[in-house]
């Protein structure tokens, strides 16, 4: 009986850290995301200042 209980709290433990890991990767593409498109629009930008 305690073993079961305990083998439901490591199952616990695992799925936790398996959807922390989740949210860290999809945080991570969003920054990742958010930096390319200000680099790409700083990049639109000096072209624009080279074209005047």
């Amino acid at each position: 009986m305690a073993f079961s209980n305990f083998g439901n709290k490591v199952r616990s433990l695992f799925k936790l850290r398996n959807s922390f890991n989740e949210y860290e990767s999809e945080k991570l593409r969003k920054d990742v995301l958010t930096n390319l498109n200000k680099d790409q629009n700083w990049f639109i930008e000096k072209i624009k200042e080279i074209g005047k």
